[in-house]
């Protein structure tokens, strides 16, 4: 049956499992001790097992051709979200940037979410494609991506960049204003202003006009009781 699944299929299904937190043993379990361990170590060796299976479907060439943009990002942000950090799934990401990276006419259909979630599932399972980076950083900053950008997608794309330490200043400084524009400011949480703020400092990003606003932002009687200390 799955080897008449189409891409987007598969990706729904991946997708869906991730919505649900499906559980998966991402490392190897010690043998249960009593048999009312067995029955959750076998469900999560069987999602386990379902998840391989539909990553490697994917990455059949007759499959990976017909791949949309949503298909990489939905199965990727699956993928992290489940924390599946076993051998399929980093063989998965690494094959997948490959063909991202042999396919400019693909990326270029990218929205700034499918983006965004490609880079913050790299960085949630600690993947370090600088090359991937570097391309999805050029395609954010053209219009196409900017058209359609959020305050999410762009704070979690800089996360993603400053959390595996990447540097890309045109791309800090291009979605640093638009973070800005006019318009956005009813988008802002405590949260994603922080992350902005950290993000810029973490790679020793010095753009005083964001911090600035977005200090004075955070300051406001009406956001300061909302953040957390996390966020101050």
């Amino acid at each position: 049956m799955l080897k008449h699944a189409s891409a987007q299929n598969v990706s729904n299904t991946l997708w869906a499992m991730a919505k649900l937190r499906a559980p998966l043993a991402t490392r190897s379990r010690t043998p249960p001790q009593e048999d009312a361990e067995e029955a959750p170590g076998r469900q999560e060796s069987g999602q386990r097992h379902v998840v391989q299976r539909l990553c490697e479907h994917l990455l059949h060439p007759p499959v990976l051709r017909e791949a949309e943009a949503q298909v990489f990002s939905n199965s990727l942000w699956a993928l992290a979200t489940l924390d599946c950090k076993l051998p399929f799934a980093l063989l998965f990401c690494n094959a997948t940037s490959r063909w991202l990276l042999s396919d400019d006419a693909l990326v270029d259909t990218f929205t700034a979410q499918n983006a965004k979630d490609v880079l913050w599932a790299h960085a949630k399972l600690s993947i370090r494609n600088e090359e991937l980076f570097e391309r999805l950083a050029r395609h954010l900053v053209s219009s196409f991506a900017l058209r359609s950008i959020t305050v999410e997608s762009i704070v979690m794309s800089l996360w993603a960049y400053a959390s595996l330490g990447i540097e890309s200043p045109t791309l800090f400084r291009t979605l640093g204003q638009a973070f800005l524009q006019a318009g956005r400011s009813d988008e802002y949480t405590p949260r994603s202003v922080s992350l902005l703020l950290w993000a810029n400092a973490r790679l020793g990003y010095l753009q005083p006009r964001i911090f600035v606003e977005l200090s004075r932002y955070l300051a406001r009687a009406d956001v300061l009781p909302c953040a957390s200390k996390q966020d101050m």
